[in-house]
């Protein structure tokens, strides 16, 4: 069975949902560090298997690079930041603020990208901000 784009997405939510209670748990028994060397460690493993054996090449330019290290940089930052909220609160609060990433790009998307504004997107990330509010 193949997977469209929702279903991957489905897949992303349920994983990343899953990956997010179990640091919590692991970190109820150790400090951040461990946990992330671990955690990321292991799906660093995953993600160097998975392109081993997809047979995806590597013929990228320069700008590619720079581009997909700057996409780095940030998703680790992010990810120190992550684990230190888990550490000073609780998964709930947690990952529901950073779950608002995408308001982030889709602003950026608006603002930079070209993508257009419509009053459905508008009202969407309210209604995604007003429930970080409700649940955290």
């Amino acid at each position: 069975m193949s997977l469209d784009s929702t279903g991957y997405a489905a897949v992303a939510m349920v994983s990343w949902g899953l990956w997010a209670v179990f640091v919590e748990l692991a970190m109820s028994r150790s400090s951040h560090r461990p946990v992330l060397l671990l955690s990321y460690g292991f799906a660093a493993v995953l993600v160097v298997g998975y392109s081993a054996t997809t047979g995806a090449g590597f013929d990228i330019s320069a700008s590619v690079v720079a581009l997909s290290l700057a996409g780095g940089l940030f998703a680790g930052g992010g990810t120190v930041a992550y684990y230190l909220a888990l550490e000073n609160g609780g998964v709930g609060t947690a990952t529901t603020i950073t779950a608002l990433y995408f308001v982030v790009a889709a602003i950026i998307g608006v603002t930079l990208l070209d993508e257009p504004l419509s009053a459905s997107k508008v009202v969407g990330i309210g209604l995604a901000v007003a429930s970080v509010v409700l649940i955290s």
